[in-house]
């Protein structure tokens, strides 16, 4: 697994493989599916690790995406790795990972920070104000403050202030949902966005957060002056550049949908989700 990736014009028929601590994932890679629709895509939701960030440490999540994704690479039908989950998205986890898979790894950190700084960072001479809604792992080993004041310093921008909104067991209480009824979803993003400090962006840093509809409960929150990022965004606008910059563009016809897969090989989870708010079809 540690031989460099033989790059051939062929591989960019291969598809892209995502992967997340469960269900979240999808709305990363559906994103990414709407802007590449010639792009085969298959998701890894890892049941079996979940949750990665209410209590691992970073090289329990590495380990976890590791154990979930080789038992595919081994196929070498992947042509990149594009990660699905905030908390595995820490440069540190994402350095561990391309040099253990040996194929082109991407996380959602580093383009979002780009993103944000772009809309609001640029043309102000004060700190921009960006709230991070996160899981306790994501927000303890602090890789978005890190990439925002790397990344700030690189375009000559005043340092952001960084504000942490954790939000423990969210996500494992949207994984259990199966239903959608949403309860004590809502009881607990309630309580986790009750007084909020004053913010101009809020990323919402799990992708099980941006989920329909938690993403516009979240949105009618916060309300109309703080600007709502999904990090889902810049992923899929930085896989498409990657994808162009390494001339690995698939041409073949469009691609209908992803495949959905569980490291359990859970294949009643995908059945009850079909009936969920997350619209989850089956695997084909």
């Amino acid at each position: 697994m540690n031989q460099p990736f033989p790059y051939h014009p062929a591989h960019r028929h291969q598809r892209i493989l995502g992967v997340d601590s469960g269900c979240g994932g999808v709305s990363v890679i559906e994103r990414c599916h709407r802007l590449l629709r010639h792009e085969h895509f298959t998701l890894v939701a890892d049941n079996a690790g979940h949750p990665y960030g209410d209590d691992k440490s970073l090289e329990q999540v590495a380990h976890c995406v590791v154990e979930a994704v080789a038992p595919h690479l081994e196929s070498r039908m992947f042509k990149v790795v594009q990660i699905a989950c905030n908390t595995a998205s820490h440069p540190e986890i994402v350095a561990r990972l391309k040099n253990s898979f040996g194929v082109p790894v991407l996380g959602l950190i580093e383009p979002t920070a780009r993103e944000v700084l772009c809309r609001h960072g640029y043309g102000r001479k004060t700190a921009v104000r960006i709230g991070i809604m996160g899981t306790p792992t994501l927000l303890k080993y602090q890789g978005y403050h890190q990439e925002f004041l790397a990344q700030a310093a690189a375009m000559g921008l005043p340092q952001p202030e960084m504000i942490d909104i954790p939000c423990h067991g969210l996500a494992a209480a949207i994984e259990k949902d199966v239903q959608g009824k949403g309860e004590r979803v809502r009881l607990l993003l309630g309580q986790y966005l009750r007084n909020l400090p004053s913010i101009e962006v809020l990323i919402i840093g799990c992708t099980h957060f941006c989920l329909r509809p938690l993403r516009d409960m979240i949105a009618s929150t916060v309300g109309p002056g703080t600007a709502v990022f999904d990090p889902a965004e810049a992923a899929a606008k930085n896989l498409l550049n990657w994808l162009g910059e390494s001339k690995m563009k698939n041409d073949k016809p469009p691609c209908k949908e992803p495949l959905w897969r569980t490291s359990r090989a859970d294949t009643g989870l995908i059945k009850r989700m079909r009936q969920s708010w997350w619209n989850l079809r089956e695997a084909a």
